[in-house]
């Protein structure tokens, strides 16, 4: 099987989870493929670590996407509907249908995009640390620090988000 046909689902994922539009996820993988194939094209370097390297990347990508949709929502006032769950790669375990999916997937969205990414490598992608800092370019100590200190800010915001829903509006 090729290396795009094994790591596409899960590069798609990685967007997916992120922006929660399925198109937007599809044309920043297929930018993330393409950059890749380029860079290949043109270094005809050997790549040690791929899939550290394609998530580096992914992230990249993300980020760049990320700050371009920070100045469009700056200029224009847009609708912030979420979209719907529709397209996740494995339709055998849709997040919406757990009940805890929608109160996390809300207080991961309130982090800045460099510690969700941390969630999403570790906890989505499976990714172990030394592949996370290779992709991330960081030590692995500091890795754990900032996975750590990511998970004690999650967790502010899920009790925050639990004293809410228990006082109501």
């Amino acid at each position: 099987m090729s290396l795009y046909h094994s790591y596409y689902p899960k590069i798609y994922g990685f967007f997916y989870r992120d922006c929660l539009h399925r198109e937007t996820a599809e044309d920043l993988a297929a930018t993330t493929f393409t950059k890749a194939l380029q860079f290949i094209q043109l270094k005809k370097k050997e790549i040690i670590n791929f899939n550290a390297w394609i998530y580096r990347i992914a992230t990249n990508e993300l980020y760049s996407y990320l700050k371009q949709l920070r100045r469009r929502r700056a200029r224009i006032v847009e609708n912030t509907e979420k979209h719907l769950i529709d397209g996740l790669p494995d339709e055998t375990q849709r997040p919406d249908e757990c009940a805890d999916f929608w109160p996390v997937r809300d207080a991961v969205a309130q982090l800045p995009p460099e510690k969700r990414v941390l969630i999403e490598m570790h906890f989505f992608e499976k990714m172990d640390y030394s592949e996370m800092a290779e992709a991330l370019k960081c030590k692995e100590a500091t890795l754990r620090s900032k996975i750590h200190r990511t998970l004690k800010l999650l967790r502010t915001f899920l009790n925050k988000g639990d004293r809410e829903r228990e006082n109501g509006p």
